[in-house]
């Protein structure tokens, strides 16, 4: 970008920087997982998903100390962390520049309702926990700190560093739909404004924050600084009315600085927005997208939107669920404007003319009914398995009568025929309810199809000891167990096969030292 200064043109970037912070994250990121797999143990994921352990379970993690040091950050600088530090989005701004190379048109998506979603996520995750706890008179756990060796959660070193991450094919759908088809449909940072609690969490925080964007001296309100901005905030504006950038959607990625030709721009301390007169949204109404009609018919959608995806074969997790929900409801909102209108556009494709379909109309029309089959069958499976792990809930609680059994049975069965993909936890819980029917047939089918899958796979082959033993088959029982022995286990599964040793064989007695070595050097060497 071109600066005048005193006459004579500068150039001045602030993006190689940026660039350079992101890269940064992920040559770390790399290092820390190398020095994982060459150690055994590491520093505990720096990860702010672990934020919900403390909130839940009491325990410090190094993402919770992480999450306390960027917030007191931007109770001082504003909104940094955001764009120079988070993974996400360096992905949905490679995406946009992607994009721009492709010469496809970002077009940012303006909600009267969806703009409020990051804090109903935030308030879902981090505070209505907090909520029940209270309703049901158990308390805030108190908050500790897990030394390694006591916990597989322990505070701030791990041996499990992939312990609160997704397996690598959600990771990679989760890259897709969070950093570059959000950003395709609803525009750039899309993810950030319209999906993320942790920025929710910093918008409010900025809201504190004497750290600005201000004016420097006088502008010239040419517009650059506002076109600059990849976060579509009228920034001359701002800066034309309150003498500094109050928006909470402000990312200090310093590309408004970087646009002004007058030098007019700048980073400095203000009278936080918050303690100021004037509403920092107000200049931002009759700017929507949506009709209002559209804005409800996407709210609607994405409500049971997230019911199917969530969960959905116990594989998609929450904030991937809120990207997809997001997406979908605004494929739909664009199907039901190809049937009403005769004319439509959407990213530079015609989609309609004249009342007519064009090529890109119909191929979009087309991939849109997979969406809706496809949602539509999803919805039909997670029916029948929240439904069967309701029933799974009560016979466990002790509620086992014949209808609850056969219940749960009967949709677990139905959600696992007709699924797209098995999930093992599903499976192994009907292989559980199929031996309280005295199913043991179906019940060792299941649970052969889980070890085929997963040799190591503790429950299953401990259930698989558990039916040979009782059918007099001990060298496939012993087989079974000392297998589970010999994987490596955690502890826990160690010590809970040593128990059944001691409980069923004599023999086993015989080899309890080395039994229990075993299990006291994997409970010591497992955190």
């Amino acid at each position: 970008m071109d600066a005048v200064v005193r006459g004579a043109v500068v150039t001045r970037s602030y993006a190689k920087w940026r660039t350079a912070s992101l890269v940064g994250i992920h040559v770390l990121f790399i290092a820390h997982f190398i020095h994982w797999k060459l150690k055994g143990r590491t520093l505990a994921p720096l990860e702010f998903n672990e934020v919900l352990y403390t909130i839940h379970q009491g325990i410090v993690t190094a993402g919770f100390i992480l999450m306390a040091l960027v917030m007191v950050a931007t109770l001082i600088f504003g909104r940094f962390f955001c764009s120079w530090g988070c993974h996400i989005l360096a992905l949905q701004d490679a995406a946009g520049w992607l994009l721009d190379k492709l010469r496809v048109k970002r077009q940012p998506i303006r909600s009267r309702t969806l703009v409020w979603l990051p804090l109903v996520v935030m308030f879902y995750l981090f505070i209505w926990p907090q909520i029940l706890q209270i309703w049901h008179g158990t308390g805030s756990p108190a908050v500790h700190v897990v030394e390694a060796g006591t916990s597989r959660w322990s505070s701030f070193t791990t041996d499990d560093l992939w312990r609160n991450l997704p397996p690598p094919g959600v990771a990679l759908l989760t890259f897709f739909v969070c950093g570059f088809l959000i950003v395709y449909l609803l525009g750039s940072r899309g993810f950030c404004f319209q999906a993320c609690p942790y920025g929710a969490l910093f918008s409010i925080a900025d809201q504190l924050a004497p750290g600005r964007i201000v004016l420097a001296k006088d502008c010239t309100q040419c517009g650059l600084c506002t076109k600059a901005c990849s976060s579509d905030i009228l920034v001359h504006r701002e800066l034309a009315v309150h003498g500094m950038v109050t928006n909470p959607r402000c990312l200090k990625d310093l590309d408004c600085i970087a646009a002004c030709p007058e030098n007019a721009v700048r980073f400095g301390f203000r009278k936080p927005p918050l303690f100021r007169g004037g509403h920092p949204m107000g200049a931002y109404r009759g700017r929507y997208s949506l009709s209002l009609g559209e804005d409800l018919f996407m709210l609607g959608f994405f409500i049971p939107g997230m019911l199917v995806y969530r969960g959905l074969y116990d594989a998609i997790p929450f904030l991937l669920a809120v990207a997809l929900s997001l997406c979908t409801a605004y494929l739909l909102v664009v199907g039901y404007r190809l049937v009403r209108q005769g004319t439509l556009r959407m990213r530079g494709l015609l989609l309609k003319m004249d009342h007519g379909l064009r090529p890109a109309g119909i191929g979009f029309a087309g991939a849109l009914l997979i969406v809706l089959l496809f949602l539509g069958h999803s919805a039909y499976v997670q029916y029948h398995t929240q439904v069967g792990r309701q029933l799974f809930r009560s016979v466990a609680e002790g509620d086992v009568d014949d209808g609850s059994l056969e219940g749960a049975i009967r949709h677990y069965e139905q959600a696992l025929s007709t699924g797209l993909l098995t999930t093992v936890d599903r499976e192994q819980e009907l292989a559980s309810l199929y031996l309280l029917r005295g199913d043991r047939s179906s019940a060792q089918r299941l649970l052969n199809a889980i070890v085929a899958e997963d040799p190591d796979h503790m429950e299953a082959n401990y259930r698989l000891g558990d039916i040979a033993l009782d059918q007099g088959d001990e060298p496939t029982a012993k087989a079974h167990w000392h297998g589970v022995l010999a994987s490596g286990s955690t502890r826990a599964s160690v010590l809970t096969v040593y128990r059944s040793y001691v409980r069923h064989w004599t023999w086993a007695r015989s080899m309890s030292r080395k039994v229990k070595r075993t299990a006291r050097l994997r409970y010591t060497s497992k955190a």
